[in-house]
């Protein structure tokens, strides 16, 4: 009998439990006043969760306040990340209160938010990431390749560390070859107003230019020129040091350069949700006159459903002068890719 009436007990306060999770509320720009569960916001769009309508887009220009005492992590377009849940603001404008676990409050303009996500203790829920798979035709193979890439970022207050891979494959009769390979860590600290301080380990290895490897340590000192709903300009410059080896060659050989770095992103969140991803590093050395690298990526891709995209990515690796001194050893100084791509988001 206890049992039983445990059981009945608790099946009465499941309906309670639903309703107490779904008490965040977002009023509109028109007075409209929607309550249920925020879910995250980025790239100008919320996520909010309601009992009547069920899951919803709201795009962030339409926002003029919120409530919500969970707690969230908040990221501004200055780079700076709050840990902390939101109260409403009354007035003209479009303002926020965001109180931290200490109690203080900040007054903070709502276009001035990126992205919103519920904060977790947990790290592997303060992960997020893209993997990719597809075929691709390149320059260095002249043959059908496959492709895998992808990247996982961890965010942290005023920080994020991420890693990225890339790999392109080819099999051609009984061989299976390896054209381009890409393996890069990267931490960055964010100062105050979109500076940031960061720096990047990476292994590279590309057939087309005889690049048997390359581990480099860059150094960089950056901005987020533009953070805003619908787009993202980055720009760096800082110092790299790489160890090279090319085919032919017994001994590695150190190197010296600039390193210039952009990245330029813009979005549009309505469906279908398209995005469009551009890199770019530029490298003139020190070490060795007249010699620069560069290298290039271009990337759209489209929602199909859920998290689910497909796309087209396009890279391009140039150096001018590589350093193998095997004369026999087809090397040249361009190699260019097309990648068609199929990937899963997750955050």
């Amino acid at each position: 009998m206890p049992a039983k009436t445990a059981i009945s007990f608790f099946l009465l306060l499941i309906p309670f439990f639903s309703l107490a999770q779904k008490n965040d509320t977002v009023i509109l720009l028109n007075s409209n006043i929607i309550t249920g569960e925020i879910k995250n916001l980025q790239q100008g769009q919320m996520l909010f969760k309601t009992d009547g309508m069920g899951t919803v887009n709201i795009k962030a220009e339409e926002i003029k306040s919120m409530k919500s005492s969970k707690r969230f992590q908040i990221q501004l377009y200055n780079g700076y990340v709050y840990f902390g849940n939101f109260d409403t603001i009354n007035g003209p404008g479009t303002f926020v209160k965001i109180v931290t676990s200490t109690g203080t409050a900040y007054k903070i303009n709502v276009k001035d938010i990126v992205e919103i996500f519920p904060f977790r203790k947990r790290l592997w829920d303060r992960v997020s990431g893209t993997f990719s798979t597809g075929t691709s035709y390149g320059k260095s193979s002249k043959i059908l390749q496959l492709n895998f890439s992808g990247n996982l970022t961890f965010w942290g207050k005023k920080r994020y560390s991420s890693a990225a891979w890339t790999d392109n494959i080819s099999a051609y009769e009984d061989s299976i070859i390896t054209n381009k390979q890409s393996y890069n860590f990267t931490y960055r600290h964010y100062i105050k107003n979109g500076f940031s301080a960061q720096s990047t380990f990476e292994y590279a290895k590309n057939k087309e230019l005889g690049l048997n490897r390359r581990y480099s340590l860059n150094i960089l000192a950056g901005k987020d020129i533009i953070h805003k709903y619908r787009a993202l300009l980055y720009f760096g410059t800082g110092l790299s040091g790489n160890s090279e080896r090319f085919e032919g060659d017994l001994e590695s050989k150190v190197n010296f350069e600039w390193d210039f770095e952009t990245r330029f992103d813009i979005y549009k969140r309505s469906s279908p949700e398209i995005s469009l991803s551009t890199y770019a590093n530029f490298y003139p050395s020190f070490t060795v006159k007249g010699r620069y690298r560069a290298s290039a990526t271009i990337e759209t891709r489209v929602e199909v459903f859920n998290n689910f995209y497909v796309g087209i990515q396009f890279y391009d690796d140039f150096d001018n002068k590589p350093q193998s001194n095997n004369t026999e050893t087809n090397t040249h100084t361009n190699d260019w890719g097309v990648n068609g791509t199929i990937s899963f988001s997750f955050h």
